[in-house]
């Protein structure tokens, strides 16, 4: 099995592991995930730019933003399956 993880975690020097669950997948992949602004009231922007971002080097608080690297998603998957 494989476990893609999605946080924006990812994105930044401070990816670390998901919890210990017991789930011992044979690949693990983290995914960044994106940011879409005009999903997020000024609260949610506020969280965003001050705590989840931090050290992400994303300056740009009002255009969305993907920051999943998808070819290595597909990468990851089409390793997985060959095995």
């Amino acid at each position: 099995m494989i476990a893609l993880s999605a946080s924006f975690s990812a994105a930044t020097a401070f990816c670390l592991p998901a919890s210990d669950t017991g789930w011992k997948p044979d690949k693990v992949a983290y995914v960044a995930g994106a940011v879409r602004h005009e999903d997020y009231g000024y609260f949610r922007e506020q969280i965003l730019e001050h705590l989840v971002l931090e050290g992400a080097h994303y300056d740009d608080l009002v255009d969305d933003h993907e920051f999943t690297d998808w070819q290595a998603v597909g990468e990851a998957v089409q390793s997985f399956l060959a095995n």
